[in-house]
């Protein structure tokens, strides 16, 4: 603005044949109005001269510094204003054209008329066994294993023994296994059954993991700390238990079986020896490994014991359900759960 009033008043100065100078010196009042005079008309900073004249040109441009001033900040808050304008037009559009194919998307959905859903309801209402059998059909391709693990028959042989042998005695086992399915128990009508109820609960501390152990009176001797392990096809015993048994030594028989644990490895035994064992009103001699081991048990008592005193074990009601021998009532022999631990 202040240029454009120097170019007014050069061209003032021009018209009447006079300098900046003979302006200058002349009177103030004369100056100020001849710079009023040069000035377009009509605008905020020469109405503002006409409604109040200033009386020196310091004044004059005192005044037009602040219009000057006025001016640029007006300039430059248009400016931000459309800055920031432009930046909703370019988040609006972007938000059009976000917004745009899900909405193409949704208008060029076919919603299904009302004949068609109902149409393959009928079908199927017309057909329900059909529908049943596919079902079953898949269902029972979906349960098919995929591979078969056979158990192991027997434990590892000794190398020396052939392959003839080793067939004869899989034939033999498979004799006893026909001949053994046939029951030669002597059923009787008072014969009580072995069950398991609640009410065993009672006296057990639940939830455990605890194994069941028991006491046994064994060769005159009460033993505690007693492992009843039906996964065991031999009663053990460790050498230490055996001393404090104080069986003779010759009492001891060699063997040459060795023991097979579930990882196949081999332990040779010390021998055998047979010891008289009291439970469930029954006396019965039994054969125990001797070997040189320190468990945290005095005994283990393996599944051929457990089946000839007629009894199951259970670890989570901690009892062993024993008949009797002629069958008319049901012995426990309880577990003790602290020495389990």
């Amino acid at each position: 603005m202040k240029q454009h009033a120097e170019e007014r008043l050069q061209a003032f100065l021009t018209r009447f044949n006079l300098t900046k100078s003979m302006v200058i010196e002349c009177h103030p009042s004369t100056a100020v109005q001849a710079f009023i005079l040069a000035m377009n008309r009509g605008t905020p900073f020469h109405t503002s001269l006409v409604v109040n004249t200033p009386r020196t040109m310091d004044k004059l441009n005192e005044r037009a510094d602040g219009f000057v001033r006025l001016e640029e900040e007006e300039a430059a808050n248009a400016r931000k204003t459309s800055v920031i304008s432009t930046e909703e037009k370019t988040k609006a559009k972007i938000r059009q054209k976000q917004v745009q194919p899900q909405r193409s998307s949704w208008k060029s959905e076919k919603r299904p008329r009302e004949e068609e859903l109902i149409t393959p309801l009928k079908v199927t209402l017309n057909r329900p066994m059909e529908h049943v059998k596919k079902n079953q059909k898949s269902n029972s391709h979906n349960t098919q294993p995929v591979r078969v693990i056979n158990a192991i028959h027997s434990r590892p042989e000794p190398a020396e023994e052939s392959d003839e042998l080793l067939r004869t005695r899989l034939r033999q086992a498979r004799m006893k296994r026909r001949i053994g399915s046939v029951n030669t128990l002597h059923q009787q009508s008072a014969s009580k059954q072995i069950k398991f109820d609640v009410i065993d609960l009672l006296r057990v501390q639940i939830p455990h993991k605890d194994p069941l152990v028991i006491s046994l009176t064994v060769a005159k001797c009460l033993v505690r700390r007693v492992l009843i392990d039906p996964g065991s096809s031999a009663n053990i015993v460790p050498r230490d238990t055996f001393d404090r048994l104080e069986i003779k030594q010759d009492q001891l028989k060699s063997t040459g079986n060795p023991l097979v644990g579930f990882d196949g490895k081999r332990m040779e035994p010390v021998g055998t020896v047979e010891v008289a064992v009291h439970a469930a009103e029954r006396v019965l001699m039994e054969t125990f490994v001797v070997v040189e081991i320190h468990p945290s048990y005095n005994l283990l008592m393996g599944r051929g014991w457990i089946h000839r005193v007629r009894g199951v074990p259970s670890t989570l009601h901690q009892v062993m359900r024993c008949l009797a021998p002629d069958g008319t009532k049901v012995i426990d022999i309880h577990g003790d759960q602290v020495a389990a631990k």
